[in-house]
């Protein structure tokens, strides 16, 4: 490992170890919950026997709420096997055209090809499996009758939170990015605001993108909340603490502040980002997996038990709920069309963090709807061309002949 500090960056430090095996794989759990059925009339589905139907497959891995647990695998794969008597139906498809591998998986050649006004040339073996290991990846060039659906991938991974960057000492500047919000048909951010906040308090004046740090943040965490609005209504967005160090570089403080959840156990307010809510419908807020450090202990997970409901704080379009604290919140008439959230404080003896939840939209839903932070990765699904040619019943139990690339 070759590294190098902040203050002295031409004073790179060289060490090598040997890591130790990875022990305990066969103690993760994969419990996936599955969802199938029919899609809404609006989008083709019926539940009625022997007519055509549009499907929606809904595939959830949840993780655990407290740090200490094992969290579930992550997905690698996913195979789909039709039910028993139900079968893609062939007028459905009638016309549909196919999409090839060197369509789905572009190379940079064929790209500068297109560029140049030219016919891309067939790709050898060799330059197609370059191209589905290119990175970064590149949308597909489908055909777009060769389009069948489309996919939501929800992940505490791409919450996209804003990002505070810069060296986390007096006197640097600290720059906040905006953050991924949802990107529905006229539910982009119209407006964006900026708010500094120093161990979980608002900082007076601090309302740029930019932050100058000053010696009273020294051993302070500070982040950085985005608001993000339209017609339709505003959500918030909090990025993770830095801590402010002294200048020196050193810290000897033998507690850090809490550390915000991350990828594990955020904040929620419903069973999924992508739940609506209703009036008179009792919302829970659950804390999020958050970690303590210590000098003596290392790192904790913090238990439940130490949220007071004072740490929770209902949010209605980016603002405070008069009165609304606690872990649970009935949404009302004035809540209707806007978006909630839970805003949950950790603190410890070093100082306090907070975290949101993601934006539950209580129905009926304004028109546009409100930027909500994340959002879901959206993408197509199309129908590959056959693997096989001629094929056989081999080939159609192997999924070569009828392939959905997503």
């Amino acid at each position: 490992m070759l590294s190098n500090p902040w203050l002295e960056p031409e004073n790179y430090v060289s060490k090598s170890t040997v890591a130790d095996p990875v022990e305990g794989c066969e103690n993760l759990k994969f419990e996936p919950e599955l969802q199938f059925g029919p899609s809404p009339a609006s989008e083709g589905g019926t539940a009625k026997a022997d007519e055509p139907t549009g499907a929606t497959v809904g595939l959830r891995v949840p993780q655990p709420e407290t740090g200490a647990a094992t969290t579930q695998p992550g997905l690698k794969d996913l195979v789909m096997t039709l039910p028993k008597g139900m079968t893609v139906s062939s007028s459905g498809a009638d016309g549909l055209q196919a999409c090839t591998n060197a369509q789905f998986w572009p190379s940079a050649k064929a790209e500068a090809e297109e560029a140049e006004h030219k016919v891309p040339a067939q790709p050898s073996a060799a330059e197609q499996a370059a191209a589905e290991r290119r990175e970064p990846t590149v949308s597909a060039k489908c055909p777009s009758g060769s389009q069948v659906g489309t996919t939501e991938v929800l992940t505490p991974l791409l919450s996209g939170a804003p990002v505070v960057d810069g060296i986390p000492t007096e006197g640097e500047t600290l720059t906040c990015t905006k953050g991924n919000w949802s990107v529905e048909p006229g539910s982009e951010p119209e407006e964006v605001s900026y708010q500094w906040l120093r161990n979980g308090v608002a900082i007076q004046g601090a309302t740029s993108h930019q932050y100058q740090t000053r010696p009273v943040d020294e051993g302070k965490p500070l982040q950085c909340q985005v608001t993000a609005g339209n017609v339709g209504g505003s959500s918030v967005a909090m990025s993770r603490a830095q801590v402010i160090l002294p200048f020196t570089g050193v810290s000897t403080a033998s507690e850090a502040p809490p550390l915000p959840p991350s990828n594990i156990g955020p904040p929620s307010a419903t069973v999924s980002p992508s739940d609506t809510a209703s009036k008179g419908e009792a919302l829970k807020c659950r804390n999020g997996a958050w970690t303590t450090w210590t000098s003596s202990k290392g790192a904790e997970g913090i238990p439940a038990e130490n949220f007071a409901p004072e740490d929770f704080e209902w949010l209605r379009d980016g603002k405070p709920i008069e009165g609304a604290s606690g872990e649970t919140y009935t949404p009302g008439s004035e809540d209707e069309g806007k978006a909630i959230q839970c805003q949950v404080t950790a603190k410890n003896g070093a100082g306090q963090t907070i975290a949101d939840s993601a934006a539950t939209l209580v129905s009926p839903v304004s028109s546009p709807p409100p930027p909500l932070p994340g959002g879901a990765l959206r993408g197509q699904v199309f129908v590959g061309q056959p693997e096989c040619a001629p094929c056989s019943t081999q080939d159609d139990k192997e999924g070569k002949i009828f392939r959905l690339l997503m």
